[in-house]
């Protein structure tokens, strides 16, 4: 399953009044057989009216729609390729998280070392 066929399964499901692929295909006015060609096929060919109905339907942005078809256009050599670069990216705001996780530690002790310094140093001034 496409990304694609995929958004539209997940929306078929919760939407109120469009359950099957044939009233999702009267909705956004093309013949049944010819938008199952078009969700199998990843280097499908939408205009703009179907792309703003299909927009509509999914409560997505146009970019949606857009990296939706580009992601089923992608050979799986892409797809791997796109996958590992997220995983790089992820794993350094991870560690960019913990980093910042540590310094607001440090600072916290600080802080507290600050206070209690503070209280000793106006309780000896009250004696």
């Amino acid at each position: 399953m496409n990304s694609l066929q995929y958004a539209v399964h997940k929306q078929l499901q919760r939407h109120a009044r469009i359950n099957t692929q044939k009233e999702l295909a009267e909705y956004v006015d093309i013949e049944e057989s010819k938008f199952s060609r078009i969700l199998n096929n990843p280097e499908r060919k939408l205009d703009q009216v179907q792309i703003d109905r299909l927009q509509s339907f999914l409560n997505v942005t146009a970019e949606d729609i857009e990296d939706l078809l580009a992601v089923d256009a992608m050979s799986d050599e892409q797809l791997k390729a796109k996958n590992a670069a997220i995983e790089a990216q992820l794993r350094l705001q991870s560690w960019e998280m913990k980093e910042i996780n540590n310094r607001l530690v440090d600072i916290e002790k600080l802080l507290n070392e600050y206070r209690l310094e503070a209280k000793e140093l106006n309780e000896g001034g009250r004696r």
